[in-house]
């Protein structure tokens, strides 16, 4: 009986490592923001899922890594950021540490259309708000993982067509719904959504923050408020992480209505999911504050 049972666990043993490798072997892979993670979550479905650093309602510009962002930057192989622009403190951190994992930063990358501000002539580090971009985004991805993890190549190539087709159909779909709102003029919390308004088309006039670390003072907050008045502004908008009273003091005694634009998914699950959820929701915030 104990002979029968020794041959059983080794056998058992035996099947596991035959068929159980790839799920031992899985592909460690650390993402930054949620729209990010989204994206490589889609290409990395059946195989393993990525690890996501910033799960709060924190701004990338001011999120503190935390000791368990630190050992997973270690455990990695390949790590997917947009860049110093953005996860600055992650930069500070990758500097001192160097892990020794493959690091991808995608705002280094020649396939990706980057935006600037005309005004300031500085990139807009918000590469995912473009379709365009988040498609390229997951090439890039799909060609990493393919490299690194190549017993997956064929699985990861399936993963970025499906999604590429879920982009076509999204892209379409929003094109549809903002065709009745590109006219109105609007103003925007800060230089965030450039990539996304160039994109569609859309009528921004202007922001109220020159950078998203510094406070409008009294000088600042008087010009936006003649802004508003001499470009009839029909909606100033937002965002989920940060105080709405400030926008209620800028749009106070005129016609101006306030909306929130959500550019990181502060208040979606994140996953696989979250990046088609997280563009169709501007277009449904920009339609509901612009429609007259």
């Amino acid at each position: 009986m104990l002979h029968l049972l020794f041959r059983i666990t080794v056998i058992a043993q035996l099947l596991g490592l035959l068929f159980g490798g790839q799920a031992a072997a899985e592909i460690k892979v650390v993402t930054t923001i949620k729209p990010l993670h989204s994206i490589v979550s889609n290409i990395m479905q059946g195989v393993g899922k990525p690890a996501l650093l910033m799960r709060s309602a924190v701004s990338p510009h001011d999120y503190k890594l935390k000791p368990s962002d630190l050992r997973a930057l270690h455990q990695a192989k390949i790590i997917f950021w947009v860049g110093p622009a953005l996860e600055n403190r992650l930069a500070k951190a990758i500097q001192q540490r160097r892990p020794a994992a493959k690091l991808v930063t995608l705002l280094n990358s020649k396939d990706l259309k980057i935006d600037k501000n005309s005004r300031r002539g500085s990139t807009d580090p918000h590469i995912w708000l473009s379709l365009q971009n988040a498609r390229a985004i997951a090439a890039i991805v799909q060609r990493g993982l393919s490299a690194e993890d190549p017993n997956n190549a064929a699985l990861y190539l399936r993963n970025f067509k499906i999604f590429d087709q879920s982009l076509k159909q999204l892209r379409s779909e929003i094109s549809s719904g903002l065709s009745i709102v590109l006219k109105a003029p609007f103003i925007v919390h800060h230089n965030g959504l450039l990539h996304f308004e160039k994109e569609f088309g859309l009528n921004n006039r202007g922001a109220i923050l020159i950078s998203p670390e510094h406070r409008p003072g009294a000088k600042r907050i008087s010009a936006i408020r003649q802004l508003i008045k001499n470009e009839k502004i029909v909606c100033v908008f937002g965002e989920p992480q940060y105080n709405q009273k400030l926008l209620q003091t800028i749009t106070a005694h005129s016609a101006a209505k306030i909306g929130v634009l959500d550019l990181i998914g502060v208040n979606l699950s994140p996953g696989p999911d979250l990046y088609i959820s997280l563009m169709r929701n501007l277009m449904k915030s920009f339609t509901s504050c612009l429609r007259d």
